[in-house]
């Protein structure tokens, strides 16, 4: 992320943003404090922009932005997720349960939907697999062990009954509010553009000063970073008189000037950790703990480190594939060694 000054965090109240639009915070426990769901009045009701955190208190903040908004729970047709982590759909159950809501989604995001306690314990495995392969060491398993309840209750489990592809319509809108694919942060990763109001909801795509994450996992994107600065791009129509309703923060209205921010970002991040693997940095755990964050690498919490190293993924393969660095892969799995992927300057070759 960024390191920039942070504004002391407080919920705000719920808010119009536009006609017949509305802003919705609602407070989950990250130091961003709180996600917007957004309430768009349409003819049938209220069409919802994200969902929030599945907490009794996000609940009560979410039917407190829909009476705000002249509306209660009664009045949701529908809900549209930018993407499938647990900030965005946490609430997706409870709304379809009580209202009879559809849920939509890109398709991509599927593959984050775990339905059940078998499919939980494969994304631990899988996690687990991974930070073998980043190099970490055991305390960093065991530390995800021990946290293991806590990742599987953070993982999808209503799966979305409307497929969004590039360009759909959102239903019930009357083709005012139109879908466009935008991964890097995830795969599926959605942001909505309502032409007729000049509106466009970015999700976790573009946020006014914090630097979403960008994660390599090997199961979901082969190059994520790539999919994310193309996707930053193809905002490029709507940098001039749009205004930007993020999932976290605030709105804002410097569209081109932020993407401008977010490429700059990425492309002094890749020297970084190129320059890294070059001082001797091999493995992803390595490069991680080699480069700067907003704070101490050691200092971070189990998930964080985890989203640390994810990042510094994304950046690895992007400067593998374009032939800055080279991916030797994993070393061969011995009694005594975990395997790992090993990373080295493109001088090295031999």
């Amino acid at each position: 992320m960024e390191k920039q000054s942070r504004p002391p965090r407080t919920v705000p109240p719920p808010s119009a943003v536009a006609p017949g639009v509305w802003s919705i915070p609602i407070p989950f426990p990250n130091p961003l404090a709180y996600v917007l769901s957004y309430g768009i009045r349409v003819r049938e009701g209220i069409v919802l922009v994200d969902l929030g955190w599945d907490s009794d208190e996000a609940w009560d903040s979410l039917q407190l932005g829909l009476r705000r908004a002249g509306a209660n729970l009664d009045d949701v047709v529908g809900a549209v997720l930018t993407h499938l982590h647990p900030d965005h759909h946490g609430l997706a159950e409870r709304i379809r349960t009580s209202t009879g809501a559809w849920i939509a989604a890109h398709p991509a995001e599927l593959p984050h939907v775990a339905p059940d306690e078998q499919a939980r314990d494969r994304y631990l495995d899988q996690m687990a697999g991974w930070l073998r392969r980043c190099g970490c060491p055991q305390s960093e398993l065991t530390a995800l062990a021990n946290g293991a309840s806590e990742v599987g209750s953070r993982l999808a489990l209503a799966a979305p009954d409307v497929h969004l592809a590039d360009g759909a319509e959102v239903p019930g809108t009357e083709g005012k509010l139109v879908a466009l694919h935008t991964p890097g942060h995830t795969p599926g990763h959605l942001c909505l553009v309502d032409e007729s109001r000049r509106l466009l909801f970015t999700g976790d795509h573009v946020l006014p000063r914090v630097t979403p994450n960008v994660s390599w996992r090997p199961d979901v994107d082969p190059d994520p970073l790539a999919d994310f600065v193309a996707s930053l791009e193809r905002l490029r129509p709507y940098a001039a008189g749009y205004l930007a309703l993020p999932g976290h923060e605030w709105a804002f209205d410097h569209l081109g000037r932020r993407l401008d921010q977010l490429v700059a970002h990425h492309r002094e991040r890749l020297d970084e950790v190129e320059t890294a693997v070059a001082a001797g940095a091999s493995t992803t755990w390595e490069v991680t703990r080699a480069i700067k964050w907003h704070r101490p690498f050691e200092t971070l919490e189990p998930r964080a480190r985890r989203s640390a190293l994810g990042e510094t993924g994304s950046h690895l393969i992007r400067l593998a594939n374009s032939g800055r660095i080279i991916d030797e892969g994993c070393d061969a799995q011995t009694a005594l060694e975990m395997p790992r992927r090993r990373w080295r300057p493109r001088a090295a070759r031999h």
